[in-house]
């Protein structure tokens, strides 16, 4: 009776005793076999001789009931057996997988891609999205533009005119402080050739405003912001370092920047950065008085900080009652124009959030395809393992062991796979980088630190719960009868074991169809990009911008009488063709604009779009550029400075102020400030996209540059050369010839147009790039999961193949039935996938162009490709079925 007291003593106490016996009755027989299968033995003699050894198995059971019961240390010794047991577990999955290289391999390879994939593009996202700005607390930080809301043209990030700055540092309610700032390059002159650098012309409060001191030295003083006093500068880090080596005596220096010297007063800190744009030098901005007086000149940038507890929406609300107020005192310069608060934050990654998300949810999807294939793989070697099940369960384990058994060996095998991935994923960060576009922010935070380490732990972790769980609950589940039977080749599979594959594979063809889909429409839209004509012809030209110092061509004709120089003596280089100059290019500069009139048309009323593009060229321009004239002529060596003004304007200007029928060449208009300067349409061009491929053309005109009315317009040009042959010969020989007629002037932002269109479409290739591999990585494991379904079913029913085929059935018929199996688990696929397409492509939607996001075509054909690879995957196995020999089978049975 000792036993059943201490047995009821446990009870009482809160012990489990059945646990402990099964915990040590499982114990002893894998221990037991362990070790015969160490010596030599196989792992079913090693079973047989482990239940030999034991006998009676109910001898043992009283005596582990009589320990229990006795035991005043039950609780710890529980404690102990079962973390001695998860050691166990542990030990007995990694020798399992060694025994199975084949196996291990196959998973080990998927979870490898799948993790490393999954880290290497959270590793973007976290340096891109998710790393804060360089800025003490940049969650307060905002710009502040002004949206030009008049028919005609929408722009929510236009620059602010002087006057309104002014106005809205002293009317707000919600900033702490506010700054204005430009960006231009400027030309530096120190020991070695002459170079461009980024200049930014700052408000005093600019760097109150976004919270940083100086490094050495001091920033700006109130009274440097002002006309006269405003040549001091201050420099960034890197350029501090590159340029004078990090000594600080700079400090007592001036440098030499465009046409003056300035003393420089200190060193900003190395981690600062504005924008993601490369700062060289920063100045004072010293507004004038007559500047800011002025509402109609849009040339200043403005960044605020909120104050403590302020949000973006109530700054936008507060700004909103602003403009609406200086609009009815200002409605000349302001009806039609509007404001727009935006967080630094979103102004920095708002454009590339969108395609880095969409890959994110992308490889998300290739993970969640690798865990159903790799939970594949597991089922059917749980389906192999039913006999070893079944013995340990008539042992006495329960199905919490047992599935506690197969989530350890998921668990080791997803940490292995991560620990993988996350090696992988180094190099994969690089190759993500090297396909990255030009522009992509904060391209230094980008790497793998301790967040992405521990996101690469949690979905190694979760990854291998998420495919052990269906193993482990299908191996609670096994039938000891069945998996006891003597000679048996395997326990059968159950409907439910089948279905639950098959499930599996429907969820891989749906997955695999949503990345294929989402592939196919950034194809697309890459394809109509690159078909979308820019206006131009890009091959064989190449460009660079000279920049001339105002000190040596400080009047329009002495830059004119340069570039007169320049151009016949590149044109005559044997590598080029063409040779023209131009202020702006297409798809590299923003264009200037300027409020015109056309005579004899009605004077356009207050809130209408008067400003249009305008561009400064050479006669040689538009023939270089290979840019179709429409009508008209083009310039000529007689449009002069002292000839009658000529421009030639574009299709969508015609567009604009002239009916169909209107002949606009010989018609006149001026630019509204100059209204004394006639100028005479001579020709009409063909459309060119200025900003990108994928937005409409703009109303736009061009002027000879020997006419432009302002000095400062000819100091900085791009050259234009139509090279013979290879581009890169042709721009060697344009830097010696410029070099050549005076070193001082500074070649930069050398590139051909190819480079340029390529430039302006690469994140649609970034995001096409890595969503096409995504889904070929998807299709191709959705074709190994269908295989492995369809070729397990044809083992397990190899007998029954047999026999009907001993019975005189038809090959064809057996190919036929098992490729139906397969095409019923296809269609299925296809039907869950489309509905998921629909959902996932609207969050690529902006993304797109010339495709809507739920394309029919892009559908039906990625269905169907999907459908034939699946089906070509279904009707090998079921080949291989029809070739069964019903002897040789017979015979086994």
């Amino acid at each position: 009776m000792r036993p059943r007291a201490g047995w009821r003593r446990q009870r009482r106490e809160g012990h489990d005793p059945d646990a402990d016996i099964q915990a040590e009755l499982e114990l002893h027989l894998t221990g037991r076999v362990e070790e015969y299968v160490e010596s030599g033995m196989t792992e079913t003699e090693a079973r047989r001789a482990a239940l030999a050894r034991f006998g009676n198995v109910q001898r043992i059971a009283n005596r582990c009931r009589r320990e229990a019961g006795t035991s005043r240390m039950a609780l710890l010794r529980k404690g102990s057996e079962f973390m001695h047991s998860v050691r166990q577990d542990i030990r007995y999955a990694a020798r399992a997988l060694i025994r199975r290289p084949g196996y291990t391999s196959a998973i080990l390879s998927t979870l490898l891609l799948a993790i490393g994939a999954t880290t290497a593009v959270f590793s973007v996202v976290n340096g891109v999205l998710l790393h804060p700005l360089p800025h003490p607390d940049p969650e307060e930080l905002v710009l502040v533009h002004e949206v030009d809301q008049r028919p005609g043209f929408f722009d929510d990030h236009n620059s602010v005119t002087a006057a309104n700055y002014k106005d809205w540092t002293e009317l707000n309610r919600v900033f702490s402080t506010m700054a204005a700032y430009q960006a231009f390059p400027f030309t530096f002159r120190g020991q070695e050739d002459p170079e461009r650098v980024l200049v930014g012309i700052v408000s005093a409060d600019f760097f109150r405003t976004v919270g940083v001191n100086a490094a050495i030295g001091r920033t700006f003083l109130p009274e440097e912001d002002l006309p006269g006093n405003d040549n001091v500068v201050m420099l960034s880090y890197a350029f501090w370092q590159s340029r004078f080596g990090g000594d600080s005596s700079v400090l007592d220096q001036s440098i030499n920047l465009g046409s003056g010297t300035f003393p420089v007063i200190g060193i900003l800190p190395a981690r600062f950065e504005f924008l993601d744009r490369d700062f060289a030098v920063w100045v004072p901005l010293g507004l004038t008085e007559r500047a800011v007086q002025n509402r109609r000149t849009h040339n200043l940038r403005v960044i605020a900080r909120l104050k403590p507890g302020a949000t973006v929406e109530a700054a936008q609300r507060d700004m909103d009652r602003v403009v609406g107020g200086l609009r009815a005192e200002y409605p000349q310069f302001l009806t039609g124009w509007g404001v727009n608060v935006v967080s630094i934050t979103d102004e920095v990654v708002g454009k590339i959030r969108p395609a880095l998300l969409v890959l994110l949810g992308a490889v998300g999807f290739v993970l969640l395809i690798a865990s159903v294939n790799v939970a594949n793989l597991m089922l059917a070697r749980t389906a192999a393992e039913q006999r070893e099940m079944a013995i340990r369960t008539a042992l006495g384990a329960g199905s919490g062991r047992l599935i506690r058994h197969k989530m350890t060996e998921s668990v080791v095998l997803g940490l292995t796979g991560g620990a993988l991935g996350v090696l992988a994923a180094t190099g994969a960060t690089r190759l993500l980088l090297a396909v990255a576009p030009d522009n992509l922010p904060q391209v230094d935070q980008i790497g793998i630190d301790g967040r992405v380490l521990v996101f690469a732990l949690a979905v190694a972790l979760v990854t291998g719960v998420l495919f052990g769980t269906a193993p482990g609950v299908q191996a609670s589940r096994t039938n000891v009868a069945n998996g006891l039977k003597d000679g048996s080749r395997g326990a059968t599979v159950s409907r439910g074991h089948q279905r639950l594959r098959a499930g599996f594979v429907v969820t891989q063809i749906a997955f695999s169809l949503v990345l294929l889909v989402s592939a196919g429409l950034m194809m697309t839209t890459f394809a109509r990009l690159m078909r979308v004509d820019p206006g131009f012809e890009p091959e064989s030209v190449a460009t660079m911008k000279v920049a001339l110092r105002s000190a040596e061509y400080p009047t329009k004709a002495e830059q004119v009488a340069l570039y007169d120089r320049m151009l016949p003596t590149l044109a005559r280089l044997p590598e080029t063709r063409q040779v023209a100059v131009t202020r702006l290019l297409p798809l590299a500069d923003d264009e200037w604009t300027w409020s015109i009139q056309i005579v004899g048309k009605p004077p356009q009323q207050e809130g209408e779009k008067r400003d249009y593009g305008w561009h400064a060229v050479s006669p040689e321009y538009f023939e270089t550029m290979g840019i179709t004239l429409l009508r008209g002529r083009s310039f000529n060596e007689f449009d002069r400075a002292d000839a009658p003004r000529v421009v030639i304007v574009n299709d969508a200007l015609v567009r604009r102020f002239f009916a169909n029928d209107e002949d606009p060449v010989g018609q006149r208009m001026f630019v509204m400030s100059r209204p004394d300067e006639i100028m005479e349409i001579v020709g009409v061009i063909e459309d060119v996209h200025q900003y990108s491929l994928d937005a409409d053309p703009v109303p736009a005109y061009h002027v000879p540059y020997r006419q432009v009315p302002f000095d400062y317009f000819l100091s900085e040009m791009n050259l234009v050369l139509h090279t013979a042959g290879d581009p890169t010969a042709a721009v060697s020989g344009a830097r010696r010839v410029v070099r050549e007629i005076d070193p001082a002037i500074v070649v930069s932002d050398v590139l051909t147009m190819t480079e340029r269109v390529s430039r302006s479409v690469a994140r649609t290739r970034f995001a096409m790039i890595l969503l096409g591999v995504f889904a070929g990585v998807a299709l191709a494991l959705a074709v190994v999961g269908i295989y492995g379904v369809i070729s397990y079913a044809v083992g397990q029913r190899a007998q029954e193949i047999g026999v009907r085929m001993a019975l005189g059935a038809e090959p064809v018929r057996i190919v036929g039935q098992f490729v139906s199996a397969g095409l019923k688990l296809v269609g299925a696929g296809l039907a869950v996938g489309l509905a998921g397409a629909v959902v996932f492509t609207r969050f690529q939607a902006s993304l797109l162009y010339g495709v809507e996001a739920v394309d029919p075509m892009t559908y039906g054909v990625v269905s169907g490709l999907l459908g034939l690879v699946a089906l070509a995957a279904t009707y090998l196995p079921a080949r291989r079925a029809s070739r069964v020999d019903p002897m040789a089978v017979l015979r086994q049975e």
